[in-house]
């Protein structure tokens, strides 16, 4: 009589986990903190974090093997919509489906640049006139002042021949520090300056729309 002996493989577990539950959201220090319910199975590796920026698509944002994440790459101004949602995947690389969603109105800091930190508790003592971000841009960009003491702004852009293109800012404004979203859409590739006068203070730097 012979014997067979037959080694079955286990069969891979292609079960996902289930959708992280209660993503809720803070904030620290002017950052988003998003926190969510730990999922109950055992094999879980990690979650996924993902962001959507306005009207753009759900992308990968990082990695926690904790249920809770601060995105430090933007800052809470009324500038952008920023969407935030999670996911769950397990040791065989299952992935689960979305957590809910969260959102906040902030806009993206430059990496490793502190003049974009817009942290409302810091106490503005001089007159400054940041550098746009991004630089070289298409068609939108960031720009960022402050201003130590209440006064009337005025934040107006110009192209290389010295033609008034818009008026961001031209009110009366209290001490702090702000940050504006230019539009270039209608406007063709090329330098650009942008004038800021509050007070006494007056100061002009260039951009580059690039299409």
């Amino acid at each position: 009589m012979v014997y067979i002996m037959i080694t079955l493989e286990p069969i891979p577990d292609t079960t996902p986990p289930s959708a992280p539950q209660n993503l809720s959201m803070s904030t620290s220090y002017n950052h988003a903190v998003l926190s969510w319910s730990a999922n109950s199975e055992t094999d879980l590796k990690q979650y996924n974090v993902y962001r959507q920026i306005d009207s753009g698509s759900m992308s990968y944002l990082a990695t926690t093997t904790t249920n809770s994440y601060t995105d430090n790459s933007m800052v809470i101004v009324p500038m952008n919509m920023f969407y935030y949602r999670v996911k769950a995947v397990d040791n065989n690389n299952n992935i689960s489906g979305y957590s809910n969603q969260v959102s906040i109105s902030g806009m993206l800091l430059k990496p490793n640049d502190e003049e974009y930190d817009l942290d409302s508790d810091s106490k503005v003592i001089n007159y400054e006139l940041m550098s746009n971000y991004p630089n070289p841009f298409n068609p939108t960009t960031q720009i960022s002042y402050q201003i130590p003491e209440n006064g009337f702004v005025n934040l107006v852009v110009y192209n290389s021949l010295g033609q008034k293109v818009a008026e961001l800012v031209n009110q009366n404004q209290s001490s702090g520090k702000y940050s504006v979203k230019f539009n270039a859409a209608n406007l063709p590739s090329g330098v650009y300056l942008y004038k800021i006068q509050a007070g006494e203070f007056s100061d002009v730097k260039k951009m580059l729309l690039t299409k």
